[in-house]
Parts: C-alpha cells; structure tokens; sequence
C-alpha cells in the first residue's frame, strides 16, 4: 500500500482551506476564498513579494555595477604596476649612464618605452570596455524601471574607477612623452 499523497504547495496560504485542510487548490471548496480572507491575506502577501522582489532586482543592478568597478580598478593596478616599472627602469638606467657607470644604448628605454605603452593599452581597453558596459546597463536599467521591476529613483552614481583610470592614462602619457622627447612637467632635470 502507497503512502497517502500530500498536496505540493507553493506556500502556506496557496493550498490551506482555512479550516484545518487542504481544499482544491483552485478555490471552489476553498472556506477561505468563499469568505474572501484568503484573497485579502494573499494580496498583502504577493505586495510584499513584489515589493521585495523589485528591490532586490534593484540591489542586483547595483552589484552588477559594482562588479564592474572592480574589473576596471583590476585592469588599474596591472596597468599601474606596468607604467611605474617600465618607468622606474628608464630612471635606473638613465641615472646610471648619467654617472658614467654604464655606457648602453637604447635597449633599457625602448624595453621601458614598451611597458608604459602596454600599461597605457590595457588601460585604454579597460576603460573602453567600461563605458561600453555602463551604458549599456543604464539602459536597462532605464528599461527595467518604465516597466515596473525596479523603482528607479537613485541616480546612477559616478564612477570614481574610471576617474582614476582616466588620470592614470594621463600619467602613462606624461611618462612616455617623458622618455620621448625628454619633457619634463614638475621641472625635474
């Protein structure tokens, strides 16, 4: 002999007649439909599912950005850690041909040459990429919000990576015009 069968129910107020057992899940047996409790609980109860739902869509934008953010300051420090060595290589070996102690030719400043390039390339990508997606999540985000799903009413936030992306991509330039052509921005000698 089989067990007997219990009902599947999704929650607690989907399947419960209202008087101890389950009814048909459709409502014609249904005490509590009959009565309209069932109908006024269960409105309350969907609101607030909807009402979380929405916000939690919402917090999931947010993350998304976030995520974003934390791809570009990655793309930041390989692209940091890039310019400052290729330039630190260059100032090593130009103080050292300045003081006589080694007598080289190009190899040192076209291999730091490289790496500021390299660093100013990925962060170009890094940045591109970036707006690319930030715009494209914008408006769905835009479009999430005309139909409902979330609310919308934040602003979308600045971007502070992509500040610093953009700065650090200035420094990159400045350091290749540096080894370059020589120039000098803080009047160093």
């Amino acid at each position: 002999m089989h067990p007997p069968r219990t009902p599947r129910i999704h929650n607690d107020l989907d399947a419960f007649d209202g008087q101890g057992g389950f009814g048909d899940r459709r409502g014609k047996n249904d005490f509590a439909t009959r009565s309209g409790w069932r109908d006024c609980r269960t409105l309350r109860f969907k609101i607030h599912r909807t009402e979380q739902g929405r916000q939690r869509t919402g917090m999931a934008v947010q993350r998304t950005r976030m995520a974003a953010d934390r791809t570009l300051m990655a793309e930041v420090r390989t692209s940091l850690s890039m310019i400052g060595f290729g330039f630190t290589i260059y100032q090593t070996f130009e103080s050292l041909a300045k003081s006589n102690v080694l007598n080289g030719g190009n190899a040192p400043r076209n291999f730091s040459l490289l790496l500021i390039l390299l660093g100013m390339l990925i962060l170009v990508g890094g940045i591109w990429r970036h707006i690319q997606f930030a715009l494209e999540l914008r408006a769905r985000r835009a479009e999430m919000s005309t139909s409902g799903l979330i609310h919308g009413t934040s602003r979308y936030p600045v971007s502070v990576s992509l500040i610093v992306a953009i700065g650090l991509l200035i420094v990159g330039c400045m350091a290749a015009l540096n080894i370059l052509f020589g120039l000098t921005l803080f009047g160093g000698t």
